[in-house]
């Protein structure tokens, strides 16, 4: 099932500025977000209807940004200096997306069907954490199920981190000769080098006495997209 509000704008403001804009405000729901692969198996066979969840790929904010922009001269006498100087585009993609969801998963078989098959805690506080590298939930707000039964913990109850992204570009256009053209480009990704998690540590360590939330990473952010990445080109067309 599958709900949302979209909304797309782009516009030309004279001959400076064009920028587009795409948002949408979702929800997916399902039981599963594939066949029934070793991911997607409910923990209590008998029960898929316990699976009803937000999907695996769903966002709830999606929100994208493009522009063009055609910068001021800045030199207005005609010469090598206004050559240099004059002529500059900026461009720009601009990433704002929410996390999507997932649960925690015990390492062991605590219900007794002979595999751990995503079988989830009981929860005994709340779930919502300090979003830290170190501890991006409660670690500490949950338990091990009772022997022989499954845990209360919803399917996909937890986000994990989301997108904040700035790619932008500089770049110019020269004519050398009426054949022979160029353009310089200088681009950035994630200009602003803003930290952008990806995965936290889901497996939850159940022992006989109950379970370890410090071992295995628990909670603990464990992957980042890259880092600023900075490149430069030049192409001729002739």
């Amino acid at each position: 099932t599958y709900h949302s509000l979209q909304v797309k704008v782009n516009r030309r403001l004279s001959q400076t500025l064009t920028y587009g804009l795409a948002y949408t405000f979702s929800k997916s729901i399902d039981n599963a977000s594939s066949d029934r692969n070793g991911t997607d198996v409910p923990p209590d066979s008998r029960n898929a209807r316990a699976e009803r969840a937000p999907s695996d790929f769903d966002r709830a904010h999606i929100l994208t940004v493009n522009y063009i922009w055609r910068l001021p001269r800045l030199v207005r006498r005609r010469g090598p200096l206004a050559w240099t100087l004059n002529g500059w585009q900026s461009t720009g993609i601009l990433r704002f997306w929410t996390g999507k969801p997932f649960d925690v998963t015990l390492s062991s078989d605590g219900a007794g069907i002979g595999t751990t098959q995503n079988q989830r805690p009981d929860v005994i506080a709340d779930t919502r954490g300090p979003r830290t590298v170190e501890e991006w939930f409660n670690r500490n707000a949950f338990a091990r199920p009772a022997p022989g039964t499954f845990g209360n913990m919803g399917r996909n109850s937890l986000r994990g981190p989301g997108i904040h992204k700035w790619d932008l570009a500089v770049f110019k256009n020269f004519r050398w000769t009426e054949q022979v053209r160029a353009q310089f480009r200088a681009e950035m990704f994630n200009a602003f080098n803003h930290a952008s998690f990806t995965t936290v540590g889901t497996s939850l360590t159940t022992t006989a006495a109950g379970v370890n939330p410090a071992a295995n990473s628990f909670a603990v952010v464990t992957g980042t997209r890259d880092a600023r990445v900075v490149q430069f080109g030049l192409r001729i067309t002739f």
